[in-house]
C-alpha cells in the first residue's frame, strides 16, 4: 500500500480505465458564500445602462459563507462538513477523516472492499499525522497533483452547489441550502458522466502541458 504524498503527473494515469476511476473517494473543501461567488461577476448592458438598477449586482463588503469540505465517488455522494475556522492535521483527522470519510468509504464502496482515497496536497492532509493515519486505518492515498482543478471532478459539483444555494439570505439558510441540495440536487447519473470523463480529463491535462482545459468548472451533468 502506498501512503505518499509524491504529486504525480497525469501522464501517469493515462493507461487508467473507468474502471480504476470509479474506486477512487473524491475529496475537496470550498467556499460557499450568500450571493454568489466571491470573483468576478458580469452582467450584460446596453450603452449608457451602466447604473440602472436592472443592470447592476448587489455585492457586499464581507458576504456571509461557510466553507465545506465533501467527498463523492461514481456511486453517490458521500458526507459532508461544514469546516469551522482554520483546519490543521489533528482537526482534519477528528472532525473529518474519522466522522466523514471513514463512513463515506463503507457507505459507497462496502465494509472491507478496498477504495483509493483522493485528497489534494495541502500542508495539513499530507502532515506526518495524516499520513500515519492513514497507514494505521489501511487507506491508500492517490499520488496527486498539487493543484489541479482540472482533474478533480468534485469541482464540478461544487460549481453546481453553489449556483443552486447562492440566494440565500443568512447563514443557516444557506447552511440547510448546501445540505439539501447536496443529497438531492446530485444524481448517480451526473456522477457517473464524471467519473467516466476521468480519461479524457488526464488527456486534456496533458495536451494543454499545464495550462487550464475546458473541464475547469464544468456543470455537474456535463458528460463531455
Amino acid at each position: 500500500m502506498r501512503n505518499s504524498a509524491r504529486n504525480v503527473s497525469p501522464k501517469e494515469r493515462l493507461q487508467w480505465t473507468t474502471d480504476d476511476w470509479k474506486k477512487v473517494l473524491w475529496s475537496d473543501e470550498t467556499k460557499i458564500s450568500i450571493f454568489g461567488s466571491d470573483g468576478v461577476r458580469y452582467v450584460r448592458r446596453r450603452p449608457r445602462e451602466d447604473n440602472i438598477p436592472e443592470c447592476t449586482t448587489a455585492t457586499v463588503k464581507h458576504p456571509v459563507s461557510v466553507m465545506l469540505w465533501g467527498c463523492m465517488a461514481m456511486t453517490g455522494v458521500g458526507r459532508i462538513q461544514i469546516v469551522d475556522n482554520t483546519i490543521n492535521a489533528v482537526k482534519y483527522i477528528s472532525s473529518i477523516l474519522k466522522p466523514k470519510m471513514l463512513p463515506s468509504a463503507r457507505d459507497l464502496f462496502g465494509s472491507g472492499n478496498s477504495y483509493i482515497f483522493q485528497q489534494d496536497s495541502a500542508p495539513c492532509h499530507v502532515a506526518n499525522k495524516c499520513m500515519k493515519w492513514f497507514a494505521d486505518n489501511n487507506v491508500e492515498v492517490l499520488d496527486w497533483p498539487g493543484n489541479s482543478p482540472d482533474l478533480n471532478p468534485i469541482e464540478n459539483l461544487w460549481s453546481r452547489l453553489k449556483r443552486a444555494v447562492a440566494a440565500k439570505s443568512n447563514q443557516q439558510g444557506l447552511i440547510e441550502a448546501i445540505i439539501a441540495s447536496w443529497y438531492h440536487l446530485i444524481t448517480p447519473e451526473h456522477l457517473a458522466a464524471l467519473v467516466e470523463s476521468m480519461p479524457r480529463r488526464c488527456q486534456a491535462v496533458v495536451d494543454a502541458k499545464g495550462f487550464p482545459t475546458r473541464y475547469c468548472a464544468l456543470p455537474a451533468y456535463s458528460t463531455h
